[in-house]
């Protein structure tokens, strides 16, 4: 079920008119279980980071209830054609998309089509949209297909499930749930290489996550995304901040029982997570400000990173597959502070284990931390192994941080081996990196990050100020205040609009036979079926009590007669008998169109007056402005058109 709301909008908005969509996940949406932070969520994004793309494939497959994931689902027959896609549906594209953008990398392209390495020709994506509506998708895994237009089809499709899910996101109300869209969409971008379109995806993420906001595992899981995402643009301070946020909300939750559900798994274990990804994230800080040749700054991240990985350690049941992360990053702190001997042989263990997973990014991570041991002590030939080892996994998987951290150890190392002819290669490649930025730019980052980041909660703010503002709480349409703002501007403007005044018959009686809040749902339904019965360009407005006005730009009394005859009509033919009224619920309706010269007050006066003339004639019913209209009975009771 959907319900509507209001999006932010002031008086001299033109935008949309009716109800939008407040996005629902119920029960019986096939997707659910791929909303965050769900098992199969987390198990699907194992698989992606892993790079175990057809285990994704067929995971997805599966709740796609379709045999492959690039068969885009035809819609439920007896679904409105507005009608909104659910969280659900928007995370399973964005899994889909990701999963395509991945197989795309491995077959060496980007998200649009552009070759990632190689000097071959871009892809032609219009061939790819044709391949899409003429064959639905079926020749994307198809056995023979030529590679490039396989490749093709699978970039058209990304593109249009990503876009099918930005949109759905935007249309969410469920600021945290929008948020983690977000960072998982900035991921995407980033192993589509499309830097700045990441930046812009960080930075509205950012501006969702309010520091009120109560733990929950989806802030902590949302939180540890967007930090991973800042570390791989390489904005390692604001990386810092997040992924110590998420530690910090991970205790909290685990301190209060009643945060974290079941389906959350075992709070210490998320807290130790946290701190290990914390950790890491220390680490590597205190790695960049070694490089830097500033030791002694280097120092207390390192000795945090160890702190934080002992707490981990000190968590983690013994058979959790955390264990092997956070030993690598208390060998990398142990590295850090010149403390090799401890930190070898840990490493060799951790080396051995994650050898025999499927953990490639876990793998590469034990083979730096132990080359990068290796070296510091003076085992060359053997921290050389390990290092050519780690840059190939990085590589091989799309981990853009260890592979720059591997190419400058391995530079490190063969200069420090007066061997120019192996540093060379190394160091030119460390330098043509992409997401290689150099001091300044990376610091105009961080300033235009928090400089977006300000404005778009600020815009934010006022645009809830401004609902409140002009939104009635009880049916959240425009209020008194708004319509007339809004008729001012029309008139001013030299529009002719006309206005209907409607009123709820005998309101008084509905809330005495059903009580204040089943008057208060007759109230919302009517506001509904108004609305349903008007154009997008028009307007329904709650005027106040059992009274709403509707705002008919460039329409004539006798136009706007005709829509509200049905719409009475679809009132009195509402089944009322659900709220336990015996009698249906009616409207009456006055109408008047603005006549040269008249303000707002006039011409309300005019639609008012007509509306009497509707409650003195019997009610149920419509009527307009004219010179019969306006006649006053002699025997009319004005209190009785005032309160029936």
């Amino acid at each position: 079920m959907t319900t509507p709301a209001w999006g932010s909008w002031d008086a001299s908005d033109e935008g949309r008119r009716v109800p939008g969509h407040i996005l629902d996940t119920g029960g019986d949406d096939v997707h659910s279980a791929l909303v965050p932070p769900g098992a199969l969520h987390h198990r699907v994004t194992a698989a992606l980071a892993n790079w175990q793309l057809d285990d994704a494939e067929e995971l997805l497959a599966g709740v796609e209830r379709d045999p492959s994931p690039y068969v885009a689902a035809d819609p439920a027959a007896d679904a409105p054609a507005d009608a909104p896609v659910s969280l659900g549906k928007a995370w399973a594209d964005t899994l889909r998309a990701e999963l395509l953008v991945r197989r795309l990398r491995v077959a060496g392209f980007t998200l649009v089509g552009e070759p990632a390495a190689t000097d071959e020709p871009p892809l032609d994506l219009h061939a790819g949209v044709a391949e899409l509506i003429d064959g639905g998708g079926s020749s994307v895994d198809g056995e023979g297909a030529d590679p490039r237009s396989e490749s093709a089809t699978r970039a058209a499709l990304a593109i249009a499930l990503v876009r099918s899910a930005k949109a759905a996101f935007d249309a969410s109300d469920d600021d945290l749930q929008r948020a983690a869209g977000l960072a998982r969409h900035a991921r995407i971008e980033l192993l589509s290489r499309r830097i700045d379109a990441a930046m812009d995806e960080a930075v509205e993420a950012a501006s969702l996550l309010d520091p009120l906001l109560a733990p929950s595992a989806l802030l902590i899981d949302t939180l540890g995304t967007l930090a991973a995402v800042l570390a791989d643009l390489e904005l390692m301070p604001l990386a810092l901040d997040y992924q110590r946020r998420a530690y910090e909300t991970a205790v909290t939750a685990a301190a209060d029982p009643g945060t974290l559900g079941p389906e959350d798994g075992d709070p210490e274990v998320l807290v130790a997570a946290t701190a290990t990804c914390l950790g890491e994230l220390c680490a590597e800080l205190g790695e960049g400000l070694l490089d830097d040749g500033v030791p002694e700054s280097a120092a207390p991240h390192f000795a945090e990173a160890r702190q934080l990985a002992e707490r981990a350690l000190e968590l983690l049941p013994p058979d959790d597959p955390g264990i092997v992360t956070a030993q690598v990053v208390h060998g990398w702190a142990l590295v850090g502070l010149n403390e090799h001997a401890a930190a070898i042989g840990p490493l060799r263990a951790t080396v051995r284990l994650t050898s025999a997973t499927a953990d490639r990014a876990q793998l590469a991570s034990a083979q730096l931390a132990l080359g990068r041991a290796l070296r510091r002590q003076g085992d060359v030939r053997e921290a050389d192994e390990h290092l050519v080892s780690a840059l190939s996994l990085a590589t091989e998987h799309g981990l853009p941080r260890l592979r720059r951290a591997a190419l400058r150890e391995l530079c490190t190392l063969h200069a420090e081996l007066d061997d120019a002819g192996r540093a060379l290669p190394y160091l030119q490649a460390y330098l043509s990196d992409e997401l290689d930025r150099v001091d300044e730019r990376r610091t105009r980052w961080v300033e235009l990050f928090g400089r977006r980041k300000s404005l778009l909660e600020t815009e934010r703010a006022a645009g809830q100020l401004r609902r409140q503002a002009y939104e009635d709480p009880l049916t959240h349409l425009p209020n008194r205040r708004y319509a007339e703002a809004r008729l001012d501007g029309l008139l001013s403007a030299g529009h002719a609009p006309a206005l209907a005044v409607v009123d709820v018959d005998r309101f008084k009686s509905i809330n005495d036979a059903i009580g204040h809040p089943g008057g208060d749902s007759v109230l919302r339904t009517v506001a509904e079926l108004l609305i349903a019965g008007v154009r997008d360009t028009d307007e329904v407005c709650r005027w106040a009590g059992d009274e709403y006005v509707i705002l008919l730009p460039d329409t004539t009394a006798e136009q706007a007669e005709r829509a509200l005859e049905r719409t009475r009509r679809r009132v009195a033919d509402y089944d009322w008998a659900q709220f336990g009224l015996d009698v249906p619920v009616t409207i009456s309706v006055g109408i008047a169109s603005a006549a040269r010269g008249d303000d707002r007050r006039t011409l309300f006066a005019a639609a008012d007056g007509v509306l009497y003339d509707a409650k003195r004639s019997g009610r149920d019913r419509v009527v307009r402005l004219s010179g019969v209209t306006q006649t006053r009975a002699a025997d009319a009771n004005p209190l009785d058109a005032l309160f029936g």
